[in-house]
Order: structure tokens, then C-alpha cells, then sequence
């Protein structure tokens, strides 16, 4: 509970009247006082100090005290000045217990340096006495055959990555049965042959013309050499040889970065993906 500034006034100059040592010689009518507000005070609660000086000359006060990391200042003095006296209020909160080691207030006065001595509160544990402390040291969240068991678990998931990982890596060695297709060679022809009339006739885009080049291209692979269609690999990369290196090239392009070719372009990659059927079966 923060205490009235009043009631520490009246302290002070209660204080004022027995005065209290400084650090130098005192010279004619200068004396320095100060009071707290609590002699016990619990952790994290706010008390105050009050330090009066009375002097014919004037007087600085520091607004704030050094601080230590057992205790710290919460606002800036507060101070007043009334004639040959001046008064500071420090509003203090310790955080450790203990009796608590106050630095003494340097002030000046008359040109010269003093200091006077602050109280030294004793500051209390928030926690009722014989209870034990709120932070407990941690426990293990499971027993000891729990761990073991845990243990256990974690190495056979363990093995079974690895096997997994083991077997995702390795070739892929099984023959795909030939799907039985009544003439993989006239379709794909007949296929090749519709698409050169599509591009002839402009109605397919670069992109599409290739896309559809490449389902052609894969239907006749997956057909005649025996390979899975469920393969990630495309089809282009089991025919990019000779005229057809530069047809997949372009097809590339096309798909991926958008390149619009011409329509002679177009009817040209059919003609020349046609030429590579026929090579294949002659």
C-alpha cells in the first residue's frame, strides 16, 4: 500500500528537528534528515523515502538514487522547495529479502559535497512462513519403465525410416507388362497427323499444341517399349535425338516459360515428330 506523502512529511520533519550526521563538516544552520515510510516491507512492494535538507543556501538533490539489482526507483523524485528547506520523496520497491542496503544520498549545498545516510528497511518474503516455495524443482513427466518404453518405441520408428527411406531409394527393377494395344505405331501416326491439321488450322496455342505432343509422344512410348506411364519422367527425355532434341527444346519453352511460336513452327515440330515415328519402326 503507498504510503501518504503527508504522513512522510510530517516524519521528516520529526526527523528534521533531531537532525542526523552527513559525511563532511556541517556548516552553520545545515542539517539532513531521512525517513521511510515502512521499517518491513514485503517484495515487490512499494515504499518511500524522504530525505529534508535545511540550508540558508540553496540545495540539489539528485531526482533518482543509483539503483541496485536487488531494488530500483519506480518514478523520479519528488521534490519540493520551500524557503531555507528543501524535501525529497523517493518511491523504492526491493525485489530480493533481506535487510535492504540503501545508498547514501549525495546532495550539494554551499558549493560543497555531502551525503547523508538513507534507512536500511528489512524486506520480507511474499510467501506465508513454513509453506514451501511456488518453484518446485521439475519432476519427470513419466517413470522410469515409461522412459524405457518410450525408448523402445522411438528406435523402431527409428529402423522403420530407415528401411523406408531404403527401399524409396533404390531401382526400380520390375518389368510393366505391355498393355496390349491393337497398333500402337497407326495411332500415334494418326495422332501426329491430327495435331499437324490443329496447328495448320491455328487452333491450339503453343502450349497446348506441346502439351498435347507430349501426351501423343507418351502414349506411343507407354505402348511399344514396355515403360509405365506412371513414371514421373516425360516422354520427351526418351526421344531427344537428333531433329527431335530441337522440337523438345521448343516444346520447353513453350510449356514452361510461356515462348509463343509461329504456326510454321508448330507444323514443322509435327512434321518432324512424325519423321521420328517412322524411323523408329523402320
Amino acid at each position: 500500500m503507498r504510503t501518504p506523502l503527508a504522513l512522510v512529511g510530517a516524519w521528516l520533519v520529526a526527523a528534521a528537528l533531531t537532525g542526523s550526521p552527513v559525511a563532511a563538516q556541517e556548516p552553520a544552520g545545515l542539517r539532513a534528515s531521512a525517513v521511510i515510510s515502512v521499517d518491513t516491507a514485503l517484495v515487490g512492494e512499494p515504499f518511500i523515502v524522504g530525505v529534508i535538507v535545511a540550508s540558508s543556501d540553496s540545495v540539489a538533490v539528485p531526482p533518482l538514487l543509483a539503483s541496485d539489482e536487488g531494488w530500483e526507483q519506480l518514478e523520479l523524485a519528488r521534490l519540493e522547495t520551500r524557503e531555507g528547506e528543501t524535501r525529497a520523496y523517493y518511491r523504492l520497491v526491493a525485489w530480493q529479502t533481506g535487510r535492504l542496503r540503501l545508498p547514501d544520498l549525495a546532495f550539494s549545498a554551499s558549493g560543497r559535497e555531502y551525503s547523508v545516510v538513507l534507512p536500511a528497511p528489512v524486506i520480507r518474503s511474499v510467501l506465508p512462513a513454513g509453506q514451501e516455495p511456488l518453484l518446485q524443482p521439475p519432476r519427470p513427466p513419466l517413470g522410469r519403465s515409461a522412459q524405457w518404453a518410450l525408448l523402445l518405441a522411438g528406435l523402431v520408428l527409428l529402423g522403420m525410416a530407415l528401411w523406408w527411406m531404403r527401399m524409396r531409394n533404390r531401382p526400380v527393377t520390375a518389368v510393366v507388362e505391355q498393355a496390349e494395344r491393337p497398333d500402337a505405331l497407326a495411332e500415334t501416326r494418326e495422332a501426329l497427323l491430327e495435331l499437324r491439321r490443329r496447328a495448320q488450322a491455328e487452333s491450339l496455342a503453343a502450349d497446348g499444341f506441346y502439351d498435347h505432343l507430349e501426351q501423343i509422344l507418351r502414349g506411343y512410348v507407354v505402348g511399344s517399349k514396355s515403360w509405365s506411364a506412371a513414371l514421373p519422367t516425360r516422354a520427351s527425355r526418351l526421344v531427344s535425338e537428333g531433329a527431335m532434341r530441337a522440337v523438345q527444346r521448343q516444346a520447353t519453352l513453350a510449356r514452361f516459360a510461356a515462348v509463343g511460336w509461329p504456326t510454321d513452327r508448330l507444323v514443322s515440330d509435327a512434321d518432324a515428330s512424325l519423321a521420328w515415328l517412322m524411323e523408329e519402326v523402320s
